[in-house]
């Protein structure tokens, strides 16, 4: 059985955002010393996307495009990832509903962002393709426990009927 996608945003959720103080753990990257963008970034994070690498077909659904393997993934020590285009804003679902839909077609995927709401995310869980959506807190990011729900879910698509046997 092939591998399920995951398309995985960067700012909120490799890249917290909007906290007051330094997040814990967390290394401050300048990525642009001419206009000065910076990102928070952690040793913790690459691990997490290293082990979710075992499991998943990694993609990269970001606003950053492909900026994500030129500028996010050296900070993690990532290889680079194919990446969704997101080319326009769509007001149905999700900003980046048509993209994803468009991109995915019958694959099932799972899908991290800080900008899921929790209904959005119970009522895109509820699709004939088995996907998975996980809403992230920008300013807290990427955690064990989101890892873990996202391994049990590609976990469970595993059944004996679509198992691979060699």
């Amino acid at each position: 059985m092939t591998k399920p996608l995951l398309l995985l945003d960067v700012d909120g959720v490799l890249c917290p955002f909007g906290m007051m103080n330094e997040p814990e753990g967390f290394r401050y990257a300048t990525i642009k010393d001419d206009v000065g963008i910076g990102v928070w970034v952690s040793d913790a994070n690459a691990d997490r996307i290293h082990r979710l690498m075992d499991t998943f077909e990694i993609h990269w659904c970001t606003g950053w495009l492909d900026g994500a393997n030129q500028h996010i993934a050296p900070l993690h020590g990532l290889p680079d990832f194919p990446v969704c285009p997101i080319n326009r804003y769509d007001r149905s679902v999700h900003w980046k509903w048509s993209a994803i839909q468009a991109y995915v077609g019958d694959r099932s995927y799972a899908f991290v962002d800080d900008d899921i709401h929790p209904q959005t995310a119970r009522e895109m869980n509820q699709q004939t393709i088995p996907c998975l959506w996980v809403p992230v807190k920008c300013s807290v990011g990427l955690t064990d426990s989101h890892v873990e729900q996202l391994e049990t879910w590609a976990a469970s698509l595993y059944t004996p009927a679509n198992a691979d046997v060699s």
